[in-house]
């Protein structure tokens, strides 16, 4: 969906942002993929796990590279949010 209002609503009615499809991608995977900065942003602001790759083994920040909707700055301005996300998540023990 490249709605940014459906990802926030399905946030706040408890959707889990970080589930997967049958081809192990995630709503990040597929927005790097396919949708507009706007639900990038949205999954982001949301929880969504940057480090987390699909079947293919690519990460969201390397998908974007492929993003036919967004412009060369978002993709750069994405790439380095989704690092800055990465690095400041607390480390699982």
């Amino acid at each position: 969906n490249e709605s940014a209002e459906i990802v926030s609503l399905l946030s706040q009615v408890g959707g889990t942002i970080n589930t997967t499809d049958k081809m192990q991608n995630t709503a990040l995977l597929l927005a790097a993929r396919h949708n507009k900065a706007a639900v990038i942003k949205e999954l982001l602001r949301h929880g969504a796990d940057p480090d987390l790759a699909g079947q293919d083994g690519r990460t969201a920040a390397q998908l974007l590279a492929e993003n036919e909707y967004l412009t060369d700055q978002e993709k750069t301005d994405y790439r380095q949010a989704m690092l800055i996300v990465s690095i400041l998540r607390p480390v699982e023990k």
